[in-house]
């Protein structure tokens, strides 16, 4: 028996006093303003609950994990849609290629755009206002570069991995002049083997209109259990990480994420979870899930992100990448 099943029954038990735990914070209610409205980029980031970002690699690390974006196979493209309420409209396409001994270059496009009718049945709206509708519409470009390290490097820091990922900003808001904006996600990875990993980043370092960003700052631990072969041809994994982050807009919090993925020669799937928290309340405290499927070359991706009263918001990610030869 392998060692992550041999952890499977202790699982069981903490999942679901962390579910009984969050069901309980969830029951007191929490508000939202605008500010909170903006959701994971990608399917992978909404199952991890928006952070643990050592589980993350190629594509879906382009915009916040840019050290990541070579971990993964050598070339790869996603696409991503977002399903929430009805007038909001969020998607994104992004690439990363890796060349040797270079490093690994990654570029995303994501656009998000709503038109809400915000009052709610007894005419006020959910903002404190009249209501009416709420037009907003933002447009995101951005480039990630990850150097190899290798040659730089003495063999004792061979397991150090770097990025950064610059982005441009386009903002139109209700009764607002265009906005635009630029900065940086910056990221550091130490890596000695495959089993542990540290990680520290900071992100949205820039301004928009002159103004700053949601500044913020994170770092955590990443740990793997299994991944060896057996002689039947399939594999299984327990990957686990832990975060503690600040920003600006959301204050000190934190998050814990798990993944356990069964792989066979040419297929792959994957559950995950996450639970992120911070002091100023959010639209909902409950986990966020996902699934994770890979057929040869192709993947397709599910997260859930529980916005309370928002209702749910189903990201949907699909994805083709080389193969990483072993």
């Amino acid at each position: 028996m392998s060692p992550v099943r041999r952890l499977l029954p202790c699982l069981f038990p903490l999942a679901i006093a962390l579910l009984a735990a969050t069901t309980v914070l969830a029951s007191g209610g929490a508000t939202c303003d605008a500010g909170e409205l903006d959701l994971p980029v990608d399917a992978a980031a909404a199952a991890f609950g928006t952070a643990a970002s050592g589980l993350v690699d190629g594509t879906a690390a382009v915009f916040t994990a840019p050290a990541r974006i070579g971990a993964g196979a050598p070339m790869g493209v996603a696409a991503t849609y977002v399903s929430w309420m009805t007038g909001v409209s969020d998607s994104s396409v992004a690439i990363h290629k890796a060349g040797a001994g270079l490093g690994s270059l990654g570029l995303a496009l994501r656009y998000f755009r709503s038109d809400l009718r915000y009052s709610s049945e007894d005419g006020r709206g959910f903002f404190g206002n009249e209501g009416g509708i709420f037009y907003y519409e933002n447009l995101r470009v951005a480039a990630a570069l990850s150097p190899d390290l290798a040659s730089l490097l003495s063999p004792a820091l061979s397991g150090l991995h770097a990025g950064v990922s610059g982005f441009v900003i386009k903002q139109d808001a209700a009764e607002m002049d265009t906005r635009y904006g630029y900065g940086i996600n910056a990221q550091a990875e130490y890596r000695p083997d495959g089993a542990l990993a540290v990680c520290a980043e900071g992100r949205n370092i820039g301004v928009l209109k002159g103004r700053p960003l949601p500044l913020g700052f994170a770092a955590g631990l990443e740990a793997r259990i299994g991944g060896v072969r057996r002689s039947g041809g399939s594999s299984d994994r327990l990957a686990g990480a832990a975060e503690f982050r600040w920003s600006r807009q959301n204050g000190v919090g934190g998050s814990i994420a798990a993944e356990y993925s069964v792989e066979w020669e040419v297929l792959r799937s994957a559950i995950r979870a996450g639970w992120a928290v911070d002091t100023v309340k959010s639209a909902s405290l409950f986990p966020t899930c996902g699934l994770a499927f890979r057929i040869a070359n192709l993947s397709i991706e599910a997260g859930l992100v529980f916005q309370g009263d928002l209702g749910t918001a189903q990201v949907i990610s699909l994805g083709w990448e080389s193969r990483k030869e072993e």
